[in-house]
């Protein structure tokens, strides 16, 4: 299910509350996206899944004395975005 207002310019101002938790969020976003196991698992994966050049990005800050290989990048790549789906 994805939130958000009509005219994707305009920012969402949000209030969430989750679970049993008194206290409400407030958020502005460009709106929310709630996911469940069954049904919008590959709209979840569409929109957090990581390219290979964010992975390297992402390492370069990490670990910048640390040269690594195409190949473990492909491999880090691989494994956090095959991580996102919801179990069965």
């Amino acid at each position: 299910v994805f939130i958000g207002e009509s005219l994707s310019a305009r920012t969402s101002s949000l209030e969430i509350k989750i679970d049993n938790n008194n206290a409400f969020h407030k958020v502005k976003s460009s709106g929310l996206c709630v996911s469940t196991g069954t049904g919008s698992s590959s709209w979840y994966k569409a929109i957090n899944s990581l390219t290979t050049q964010v992975v390297s990005d992402l390492l370069r800050v990490a670990e910048p004395e640390k040269k690594f290989t195409d190949e473990q990048i492909q491999k880090i790549c691989q494994n956090f975005n095959d991580n996102l789906q919801f179990p069965p």
